[in-house]
């Protein structure tokens, strides 16, 4: 794996910081009932934006990387749908 590539964890929480590549990142849920919540389609329902973004975020996609709002340099990111839906995965574009 390339060096500006790598992986953050989603806790479960409606919101949550983290921080790849020295940039704050926002992962934002949109289940209405994270805990305990029963996914038919567990992918697609988390969001993630530059901390200070003002707007929704990113969608995560299950396929292919797209760019993280907000980020300079900028981020991509994506929630491949062969892992677990905590698992996100990252890189500088």
């Amino acid at each position: 794996m390339p060096s500006n590539e790598g992986h953050i964890h989603w806790d479960g929480s409606p919101q949550m910081s983290n921080s790849y590549l020295g940039q704050a990142l926002l992962i934002i849920s949109e289940d209405s009932n994270v805990a305990g919540a029963v996914h038919s389609d567990p992918i697609g329902s988390l969001r993630i934006k530059e901390a200070s973004f003002v707007g929704s975020g990113l969608l995560l996609p299950n396929t292919g990387f797209e760019a993280i709002p907000g980020t300079s340099p900028v981020l991509e990111a994506h929630q491949p749908g062969t892992s677990h839906r905590d698992y996100l995965e990252i890189r500088q574009a």
